[in-house]
């Protein structure tokens, strides 16, 4: 590679140096991790020209500020973050049918002061004790920018099975804020898959119609799609979706063998089955699948 063709930068709290981490990645061309000195300062070199996904996190907090950073061969970059400092918070209850959920995640975006989109990170762990202001039915974020955004909460139950919530959001600033989440109620999809082939699992799971899901988007995509509202295992040969909200949504019915490599070769070697579906609250729908 050419000598200078370098990135770098400052990231700073409210203006002031602050101990964070940067990251760069790119498709095939690996991942490049940088921390900032007392000065708040980072340097990484050695990158290829092109386009990279960049991030900076802050210390022990799950508070990160991601860009997109285009990278020119032979040239020293700067590429500068502020997070800006907030005196607002967001706290909640999460629970599953009534009872404290197996595990839970949270994920709050936020639009600040500076045009940049935040995310806020935290979990929660039945029988766990809290970490970060995250108990086992609880989260709790503070320090937040006043903005808009919006907030993703996804729950996990014993037998397997997932669900999502998201909702937008405003936060003023100064203000203690309280959102508390319960996965109760809604309706339930439930059905059979077939055609599954020797050493294959299966699982369903369900996006919203407007998230535009159809038969040509990848498998890998739609296992990474933030829109997913539910993730259900199949077994022998069953599934059950509950919780949905009223409304219109597609299933996707998956295929894979775990033991065809990696994740990456699973996932290129799985096969897919699509249905549409309308539900009401309270409503129980079938839809059953045949693998092709």
């Amino acid at each position: 590679l050419p000598d200078g063709t370098t990135l770098g930068g400052r990231v700073t709290y409210a203006g002031k140096p602050v101990n964070a981490k940067v990251h760069l990645e790119r498709p095939h061309q690996g991942r490049f991790d940088a921390e900032t000195d007392a000065d708040g300062r980072y340097h990484i070199d050695g990158l290829a020209p092109g386009e990279y996904s960049f991030w900076a996190s802050l210390g022990n907090t799950k508070r990160v500020i991601p860009r997109k950073v285009y990278v020119t061969e032979g040239q020293q970059q700067e590429v500068s973050v502020d997070f800006p400092s907030g005196t607002s918070s967001l706290s909640g209850k999460v629970s599953l049918e009534g009872k404290t959920p197996r595990h839970f995640s949270v994920q709050l975006q936020l639009t600040n002061s500076n045009g940049d989109e935040e995310s806020f990170f935290g979990s929660g762990v039945a029988d766990a004790e809290g970490i970060d202001g995250f108990g086992p039915d609880s989260y709790r974020f503070e320090n937040l920018p006043a903005g808009e955004g919006k907030i993703d909460v996804s729950v996990y139950g014993e037998d397997g099975e997932s669900r999502k919530s998201r909702l937008r959001i405003s936060v003023a600033e100064g203000q203690a804020h309280t959102l508390d989440f319960d996965f109760t109620g809604g309706a339930t999809v439930t059905g059979t898959v077939t055609g599954l082939r020797p050493g294959e699992m299966s699982i369903v799971m369900a996006f919203p119609a407007e998230s535009g899901v159809g038969p040509d988007d990848p498998i890998q995509d739609l296992d990474q799609n933030g829109d997913r509202r539910a993730k259900v295992p199949v077994i022998d040969g069953r599934y059950t979706i509950r919780g949905l909200d009223p409304g219109d949504y597609t299933l996707v019915a998956i295929a894979a063998n775990p033991n065809a490599g990696d994740k990456k070769q699973v996932l290129a070697t799985a096969r897919k089955a699509l249905s549409k579906v309308h539900v009401e609250e309270g409503q129980t729908a079938t839809i059953d699948f045949n693998i092709p």
